[in-house]
């Protein structure tokens, strides 16, 4: 269910009787939610105008190809994505106020930045994939995605097993050579997508190439290193966790979306 909002909730009342009756109904249903001035009669009856010109202080929505209902439709996907209310980021009688809420602030950050990355690994790692990273993908209804699953703890160390060949790694490309770091990376992988290490790998041949899987695995650390490296610079990067969530294939979009 969408958060509650008392301007949302009066859009659905207009959509549902006639326009001669909500001209008179309106006025007596924003003074009993205290959501508005008069001005927001007219206003609310205007979805197709520019967002910046039906509400106060919009920042970011400037252009006039987005429209209120447009900004209506945005707000609510962020708040489900995220698993946060209106007020998370709003003072709920004063929307419009940005001295009231610090997420709101610190929101206008990093929308623009957080649609940047999404833009660029869209394009740059599924190219012709339809843009399937959304903000969905990572947060999955909370505010902050996880970067580990939360019983990491109790994962057992004894699912990958010794790939030692004659004493040392061979065919290492973007993994580090510590045998004990390269193990629990390797175990991280297993956890993250729900796998195998025959998936990627030969038995008694642990260096060969000839897997699919063991490829695409590359260019997927890379992306993540890339990720990391020029668009995480001061925020924590995602993980083949924060995605994948125990499952060989991305959740991109929430059910039913």
């Amino acid at each position: 269910m969408l958060p509650w909002h008392p301007i949302v909730e009066m859009k659905a009342l207009i959509a549902l009787v006639p326009r001669a009756l909500a001209v008179v109904l309106l006025p007596a249903a924003l003074l009993a939610t205290h959501a508005t001035t008069a001005q927001e009669t007219d206003r609310l009856f205007d979805p197709d105008r520019p967002a910046r010109e039906v509400y106060e202080n919009i920042k970011l929505f400037v252009s006039d190809r987005v429209t209120a209902s447009d900004l209506d439709r945005l707000m609510d996907e962020i708040s489900i994505d995220l698993g946060v209310s209106c007020t998370h980021c709003h003072d709920a009688r004063q929307l419009h106020r940005d001295d009231l809420e610090r997420a709101k602030v610190r929101a206008r950050e990093l929308i623009p930045h957080m649609w940047g990355v999404v833009s660029q690994v869209n394009r740059d790692h599924f190219p012709g994939a339809g843009a399937p990273v959304r903000c969905w993908t990572c947060h999955r209804g909370s505010s902050v995605p996880e970067r580990e699953p939360p019983d990491r703890q109790d994962v057992a160390h004894g699912l990958v097993p010794d790939p030692f060949e004659g004493g040392r790694f061979e065919n290492l490309q973007e993994l580090p050579g510590d045998p004990d770091e390269l193990r629990r990376t390797m175990l991280l992988f297993v956890t993250a997508l729900g796998a195998e290490c025959t998936d990627c790998h030969t038995v008694g041949n642990w260096a060969s190439d000839t897997k699919e899987l063991k490829l695409r695995a590359r260019t997927m650390l890379n992306m993540v290193d890339t990720i990391d490296r020029e668009l995480f610079s001061e925020l924590r990067s995602p993980t083949c966790w924060t995605c994948h969530r125990g499952s060989r294939k991305p959740e991109f979009l929430r059910p039913g979306a």
